[in-house]
C-alpha cells in the first residue's frame, strides 16, 4: 500500500473525512488490512530482528497496543513468506521486510490466543479447549493423537514427536489470559489448576525447543507463575529492550508519515482553516496536543523512546466531531485483576505518589514479581497500562525505577479507576463544574452537599469510614477526580491542615475535618468548635502557597449518619497579592 497522497485543494470536508474513516484500521488481522488497503504503519523492520533468529522470544505491552496485529503479521511472513501468492502480490510488498527476508521455506504456524481458550468459567474446561486445539492442529498436520491421552502436557509432547526439527512456529497471544479469568475464581483452587495446565505446557515446549523455528509470545503482564521466566528458561524477555521499544505503538514521525491527510484535515478543523492553508507549523502543533493526550509512553530501558496509544490515535482521528477524549479508557477498562489488587490502602499510599509524580519502585519487583496475586499494585498499574517509564533505568539509584502517568488521557483513565475500584458500581460524580462554582462561590450548603453525595457513594462494606483519615482520603479522590489536586496535611509553620486544594488561580480552599462518632448534638457541636478554633488560631492555609481568596471551612463527619453533619465557615480572606501557588491547581486541566 503506498502512503497518503497529499489532500486536494477542493476536496469536501465530510466526504474526505469518511473517505480517511474508511482507511483507518479496524483491528483486523495483518492480511486483512493489507487486502483492504488500509493504514498499516510498517513495524516489520523490528519484527525481522526477532523473526530472523531461532531463539524464543516473549513481548508484554497492555491492551490494545496491537500485539494481535504483530502476531497475525509473524503468521503470515512464516506461512508466505514475501513473495506473491495465490494469484495476488506479497501483502509485504512495499514494507521494510519485502527486502530483508532471505527464508524461502514455508512453516506450520500453531497459533494459540489463550484469551479465547479461556472464555469458560472452570479450570477443566481451559484444559478441554485446549486438547480440542492440539486434535485440531494435529489433523491439520495429517496426524491423528492417541484419544485416551487427554492431559496438555502428554497430547502436546506427543505431537511434537511427531514433527522435524525447525518445522513449527510457535505464535501465543495473551498466554496469561487463563490467570486473570480464574483469578477472582469463587473457588480458589481453579485459579491453581490454570497455574497447573500452563505449566505443563511451558514445560513440554521447554524440552522440546528444537522442533520449533520461532517461537513469540505475547501478553499483558509478566511473572513467574507459568515457568516461563524461570531461571534457565530459554525464553527472552523483549519487552524494555530499546531495539523493541517501538514494535508497538506510534512515534510521532510515523504519525506524521502515515496519517499525513488526517493530520491535515484535523488541522484545518482545529486552526478554522482551509486546507490548503494549513502549514507545517500547524501540523506541529496538533501533533503537539496530540501528544499531550495520547503520547508519553516509554518501554525502553534507557528511557529514550516514547510512543502513542496506537488505539488512541486512532479513535481520534475516527471521530467525526474532532474531538480529544478519553479513548483509552473506554477500551482497557477497569480488568479484573486490577479491581481484586488495588485495596483502600493501596490507593491511600498511591494516590499521594501520582499526584506528586515521584513514584519509585524496587527493580527487583519491577522486573521479577513472583505470582500475580503478589504483584505489587504499582508494578501491575505499569503492565496494564496505566503507569509507564517515566525515566531510563538509573546508574544514580540502580535499585528502583521511576514511574508515572504518560499522559492527559491516562490521567483521566486513573481517576476512574479509582472510582471503580473505591466506590459503588453505580457511582456518578457531581459535575466539575458544580464543584468548582461552590468553591468559587464559598458556598459552605452547596460544597458539603457535593461532599455527601460522594461519600454516600462509597463502598461501605470494602472501605468503610472508620475515622478521619479514611474520610479525608476518600474527599482527596473526589476532588482529584474532578481535576483539582488536593494536598492532605500540608506543612506549615503553625501545625497541619486537614485538606488544601487551590482552584485555578481564584480561590484556595482549606478544610479542617472532624470525626465524630457520637451523634449527641452537644458533641458535633463541640467538635464544630474545635474545628474552627483551630483554623484561626494556626492560621491554617494562610501561611502556605495560597490565592487571593483563601476560604477556611470547619466540617464535622458524623459516624452514625454516615455523612458531613456540621459544617461553618471560619474566614474568608482576601489579598490583593497572591502567594506562589500550584499553576495547574485545577479547573481548566481538561481540554
Amino acid at each position: 500500500m503506498t502512503k497518503p497522497a497529499a489532500v486536494s485543494a477542493d476536496a469536501d470536508l465530510s466526504q474526505l473525512h469518511l473517505r480517511l474513516q474508511d482507511k483507518l484500521s479496524d483491528g483486523s488481522a495483518f492480511s486483512r488490512l493489507r487486502a483492504d488497503q488500509k493504514i498499516y504503519v510498517d513495524k516489520t523492520a523490528c519484527l525481522y530482528q526477532l523473526a530472523a533468529t531461532t531463539a524464543p522470544h516473549f513481548l508484554s505491552r497492555p491492551r490494545r497496543f496491537g500485539k494481535s496485529t504483530l502476531i497475525s503479521t509473524l503468521k503470515e511472513l512464516f506461512e508466505h513468506g514475501v513473495k506473491p501468492y495465490g494469484g495476488h502480490d506479497s501483502y509485504f510488498k512495499g514494507l521494510a521486510i519485502e527486502k530483508l527476508w532471505q527464508d524461502e521455506s514455508v512453516y506450520k504456524v500453531m497459533q494459540v490466543d489463550f484469551a479465547l481458550l479461556s472464555v469458560f468459567n472452570e479450570a477443566s474446561a481451559l484444559e478441554r479447549s485446549f486438547s480440542e486445539y492440539l486434535d485440531s492442529f494435529a489433523k491439520s498436520c495429517g496426524m491423528v493423537l492417541d484419544p485416551e491421552v487427554t492431559l496438555i502436557n502428554l497430547k502436546f509432547n506427543q505431537l511434537l514427536e511427531r514433527m522435524p526439527d525447525r518445522s513449527l512456529v510457535l505464535l501465543v497471544d495473551e498466554y496469561d489470559a487463563p490467570l486473570t479469568k480464574f483469578l477472582n475464581a469463587e473457588r480458589p483452587e481453579e485459579y491453581e489448576k490454570a497455574v497447573e495446565i500452563l505449566r505443563s505446557f511451558y514445560a513440554v515446549l521447554k524440552n522440546q525447543i528444537s522442533k520449533f523455528r520461532c517461537i513469540f509470545i505475547t501478553g499483558i503482564t509478566r511473572y513467574k507463575d507459568t515457568l516461563l521466566f524461570t531461571q534457565g528458561n530459554t525464553v527472552k524477555d523483549i519487552s524494555l529492550e530499546p531495539q523493541y521499544a517501538s514494535i508497538c505503538g506510534y512515534t510521532r514521525d510515523e504519525i506524521r508519515e502515515y496519517y499525513a491527510e488526517h493530520l491535515q484535515l484535523y488541522a484545518a478543523r482545529l486552526f478554522k482553516l482551509p486546507l490548503t492553508a494549513v502549514a507545517a507549523e500547524h501540523i506541529d502543533k496538533l501533533l503537539s496536543k496530540m501528544a499531550r493526550w495520547y503520547d508519553g509512553y516509554c518501554f525502553d530501558r534507557t528511557g529514550r523512546t516514547k510512543v502513542f496509544s496506537p488505539w488512541s490515535v486512532q479513535q481520534f482521528f475516527a471521530n467525526p466531531n474532532f474531538e480529544f477524549l478519553n479513548y483509552w479508557y473506554e477500551a482497557a477498562g477497569t480488568p479484573t485483576l486490577l479491581r481484586k489488587a488495588l485495596s483502600f490502602s493501596n490507593h491511600a499510599a498511591l494516590l499521594p505518589q501520582l499526584v506528586s509524580r515521584k513514584l519509585l519502585v524496587k527493580q527487583d519487583d519491577f522486573l521479577s514479581p513472583a505470582s500475580l496475586q503478589t504483584m505489587q499494585p504499582e508494578v501491575l498499574l505499569y503492565q496494564t497500562g496505566y503507569l509507564t517509564l517515566k525515566r531510563g533505568f538509573s546508574t544514580v539509584r540502580p535499585d528502583y525505577v521511576h514511574l508515572g502517568l504518560p499522559n492527559h488521557e491516562l490521567e483521566l483513565s486513573v481517576n476512574k479507576l479509582l472510582l471503580m475500584s473505591l466506590f459503588t458500581a453505580k457511582t456518578e460524580l457531581p459535575k466539575n463544574q458544580d464543584l468548582y462554582e461552590a468553591i468559587k462561590r464559598q458556598d459552605l450548603p452547596a460544597l458539603v452537599n457535593l461532599f455527601n453525595t460522594v461519600l454516600q457513594s462509597v463502598d461501605y462494606e470494602h472501605n468503610p469510614l472508620t475515622n478521619e483519615t479514611a474520610v479525608a482520603f476518600f474527599l482527596q479522590i473526589y476532588l482529584h477526580c474532578s481535576g483539582l489536586k488536593p494536598v492532605i496535611n500540608p506543612h506549615q509553620a503553625d501545625g497541619r491542615a486537614d485538606l488544601v486544594v487551590h482552584l485555578g488561580r481564584a480561590v484556595t480552599l482549606c478544610i479542617e475535618l472532624k470525626y465524630c462518632r457520637s451523634s449527641a448534638e452537644k458533641d458535633l457541636d463541640a467538635m464544630l468548635t474545635a474545628a474552627v478554633e483551630q483554623l484561626q488560631q494556626h492560621h491554617y492555609g494562610d501561611t502556605v502557597g495560597r490565592n487571593p481568596v483563601l476560604w477556611q471551612a470547619a466540617l464535622v463527619f458524623g459516624a452514625q449518619a454516615k455523612r458531613m453533619v456540621r459544617a461553618q465557615t471560619a474566614a474568608v480572606i482576601s489579598s490583593s497579592r497572591p502567594q506562589k501557588c500550584p499553576a495547574d491547581g485545577g479547573m481548566g486541566q481538561s481540554e
